[in-house]
C-alpha cells in the first residue's frame, strides 16, 4: 500500500509541474486555447449552435480516440473490448434516471464506477495476457456484456423525455461531451510527462525489459485500463441522457475499429494525434457520407488502408520526422 501511495504522491507532483508548465503563456498554446474556446461557445453562436451535434459527434469521437489511445499507445496493449466502457456508462445512466428515478449526477457517478468496475474485470486477468490474446480476451468480455444486456433488456432502457428541459440537457451533455474530450487530451499531456507516462512507454517498447528493471507492469497496465474506462463512460452516459435511450448497440464492436483508425492517423502515443486523426476522419466520414451515402465506407476504408501502409507512424509522427523544429508544437 505504501508503494502505491509513493507513486501517487510522485505523479502528483510530476502533475503540479506540468501544469506550471502549462500556464507559460507561448503562441502556440494560445492556438490550443483559442481552439478549445471555440468548442465551449458552440451554444451560445446561432451560426455555430445549428451545427451543435456536428460538433457533439466530433468532440465524442475525440474523447474517445484520446481516452483508447492512453492504454493502445502507451502501453501497446489494443483494447478491442473497448466499447463495453462506453456501453457501460450509456445502460447504467439510463437504468439509473430511466428506471430508478434518480437524479442525473448519480446517474454519471453510477457510469462512471461501472465502467471502472468493468475495467477492473477487462483488466485484471486479462492484462495478464500479451498481444492477440488480450485483444481476444477483452473483444469476448464486450460481446458477452452485449449478450448479457439484450437479454435483461430486449428493448432497451427509456428516460422519459421532458420538452421542458430538452434544450437545457442537450447544452448539460454538450459541455459534458466537450469537457470530457479536453480533459481527456489535458491528462494524456500530463502523463505523457510524468514517471507513469514513462512506465508505460516502457511497457510498449519492451515489457520483459520493462519488468526486470523493476517496473510493476501489472499495476501500471491497470492504471491505464481504469484511466481509458474513464471517458467513454461519461461521454455515453451523456449520450443516452441526450438520446433519451440505451441498448445492447451500445456495446456494439464496430466503434472500435473507427476509434483505432483515427488514433493510427494521427499518430498513436501522442497527445494531439488522436485529436488530429479524429478530427479528420470524422470531417471525410461525415462529408463522404452525405456526397456517396452507399460507397462511402469503401472510400472511407481505402484511406484507412492507405494510412496504414504510407503513414505508419501517423501524422503527429511523420511531421515530426520531416520537421524536427515541430516537434515542440507536436506532442
Amino acid at each position: 500500500m505504501g508503494a502505491v501511495l509513493d507513486k501517487v504522491k510522485g505523479f502528483a507532483r510530476g502533475a503540479v509541474r506540468t501544469v506550471k508548465e502549462l500556464t507559460k503563456p507561448t503562441a502556440y498554446k494560445g492556438v490550443w486555447l483559442a481552439i478549445a474556446a471555440l468548442f465551449l461557445i458552440v451554444p451560445f453562436v446561432p451560426v455555430l449552435r445549428e451545427r451543435m451535434i456536428f460538433f457533439m459527434f466530433l468532440l465524442k469521437w475525440i474523447a474517445l480516440a484520446a481516452a483508447f489511445n492512453l492504454i493502445a499507445g502507451y502501453t501497446g496493449y489494443v483494447c478491442f473490448g473497448f466499447p463495453v466502457f462506453y456501453g457501460m456508462g450509456a445502460i447504467m445512466m439510463a437504468w439509473a434516471v430511466g428506471e430508478l428515478g434518480l437524479h442525473p449526477v448519480l446517474g454519471f457517478l453510477m457510469a462512471v464506477g461501472s465502467s471502472i468496475l468493468m475495467a477492473l474485470v477487462v483488466g485484471g486477468p486479462s492484462l495478464r495476457l500479451r498481444g492477440a490474446y488480450f485483444a481476444i480476451a477483452s473483444l469476448a468480455i464486450c460481446l458477452a456484456m452485449k449478450v448479457v444486456v439484450a437479454w435483461l433488456r430486449p428493448y432497451g432502457i427509456f428516460i422519459m423525455p421532458d420538452p421542458r428541459t430538452f434544450l437545457m440537457v442537450r447544452n448539460i451533455c454538450y459541455y459534458i461531451v466537450a469537457l470530457t474530450a479536453l480533459g481527456t487530451v489535458l491528462a494524456t499531456y500530463i502523463i505523457s510527462r510524468s514517471k507513469l507516462g514513462l512506465a508505460m512507454v516502457s511497457i510498449r517498447e519492451d515489457e520483459d525489459a520493462a519488468e526486470t528493471r523493476g517496473v510493476n507492469t501489472t499495476f501500471y497496465k491497470l492504471v491505464a485500463a481504469i484511466l481509458c474506462s474513464i471517458p467513454p463512460a461519461l461521454v455515453g452516459a451523456s449520450w443516452a441522457w441526450y438520446t433519451t435511450y440505451s441498448y445492447e448497440g451500445d456495446f456494439e464492436i464496430s466503434p472500435v475499429v473507427t476509434t483505432i483508425a483515427m488514433t493510427m492517423l494521427g499518430g498513436s502515443g501522442t497527445v494531439l494525434g488522436p485529436v488530429i486523426g479524429a478530427a479528420i476522419l470524422y470531417v471525410v466520414e461525415y462529408f463522404l457520407w452525405a456526397s456517396f451515402p452507399y460507397t462511402y465506407l469503401l472510400i472511407f476504408g481505402a484511406i484507412i488502408v492507405i494510412t496504414v501502409l504510407f503513414v505508419p507512424k501517423g501524422i503527429v509522427g511523420l511531421i515530426r520526422e520531416k520537421v524536427p523544429k515541430a516537434r515542440k508544437y507536436l506532442f
